[in-house]
Order: structure tokens, then sequence, then C-alpha cells
């Protein structure tokens, strides 16, 4: 698939030509249903029918591999800041529907809403070593467990793709902290830089106010 190459978003002044070009883009690409919502996973059948069975995992393969690709061209189309906003978010239309009412602000239920997705999910991933693991079911397997952690699931060419597109996402994420860190330290050497230049000029005023 074509790769995206329209504005970044990066703050307000960007944000519009960005939600145009990236949408325009994802409708081009035939991705655009993924972030509408109107893409619908499809179940697995349990019936013995091997050609049908076969026939249901093509189609939930395709769909898996269609909305990894939606969330990643949109992460491809924001900025670092942006990524970290949205990291807990697991569809394009929550991605979109966020960073979109970071500029809009049209609904600030909604906002309040996917805020609470992400805390939500914080509280899952601690939970895990209490022995608090809600209930959750495996797309692929139907194993009480994640499609993402499904050991079958990762054995398939979608499942490698997905794991090598999630490894990406980490370590954007994991630069875009380091840059962060560094950015900080910068700003804090910066800051002890020109307060003892102020000091030194204090000094230097003070030194001749007492020389006349």
């Amino acid at each position: 698939m074509a790769r995206y190459t329209g504005t970044v978003l990066e703050g307000a002044e960007t944000y519009r030509l960005w939600k145009k070009q990236i949408e325009s883009h994802l409708k081009a690409q035939r991705l655009w249903k993924y972030v509408e919502g109107l893409a619908t996973r499809p179940e697995a059948l349990l019936e013995d029918n091997a050609a049908a069975n076969e026939k249901r995992n093509l189609e939930i393969e395709t769909y898996d591999a269609e909305n990894e690709t939606a969330m990643e061209k949109l992460l491809n189309s924001v900025s670092g800041i942006h990524k970290s906003m949205v990291v807990e978010l697991s569809t394009p239309k929550e991605v979109f529907e966020f960073l979109s009412l970071q500029y809009t602000a049209r609904n600030k239920a909604r906002l309040r809403q996917l805020f609470a997705k992400q805390a939500l999910s914080a509280q899952f991933r601690g939970s895990k070593g209490r022995g608090e693991i809600p209930s959750v079911q495996c797309y692929h397997c139907n194993g009480p467990h994640l499609q993402r952690h499904c050991e079958k699931w990762l054995a398939t060419k979608e499942g490698k793709a997905a794991a090598e597109g999630i490894a990406a996402r980490k370590a954007d994420r994991d630069e875009f902290e380091a840059f962060r860190q560094w950015k900080v330290s910068q700003q804090s050497l910066d800051l002890v830089v020109r307060e003892k230049a102020h000091a030194a000029r204090m000094l230097e005023d003070s030194d001749d106010g007492q020389s006349v």
C-alpha cells in the first residue's frame, strides 16, 4: 500500500490540513471504514465445513491486517507527542476521534470517555500481578487471553506482521521518551546557565555601584 506522505499533525496549526489529507489517503487505500467504525470483525464459524471456515478465517485475517494498517498509517501521520497521547487506544476510530477532539472540543463527554478508557487500560496492566485480570477472550482461538498474546495467532503471517508493527510503535515511543528526557535535561541545564549568568551580572552591577 502507498505510504502516507502528507502533513504531519503537530498541533492546532496543522490539524485542519492533516485531517483532510489523512482522510483522503485512507479513503484512497480503502481503509477509511476502519476510522469511521463501519467495518466489523467477522466472527469465527463453529460449523463442520472446511471450505466455509477457510473463507471466514481469510475474512478475519483481512480485517485484522487492514485494521492494523489503518492504525499504523494514523500513528505515522502524527508527531511523537501525539503518539504518546493515544498509545492506550486500541482502534483507528478511537485514535482519530481523540486527536480530532483535541482541536475541536465539540464533544467533551466523548473526550472524557476516551481518557477514562486509557485509565482503565492502565489499571488493567497494573492488575496483572495481583490476580485481578478481567475476563478476556482471544478472537483467534477463543482462549482466555488477548489476541496479541495468542501464540497460535502470532505464528500466522498476519500475527507476525502485527507483532512487528507493535514492536515498531514501541520503539517509536521509547525513542520519543528518550528525546523528551533529553529535552528536559537540556532545559534544566539552560536554566542553570541563565541563573549563573544573571547572578554574575548582579554581582558585577553591585561591584560597579560600590566603586562609584
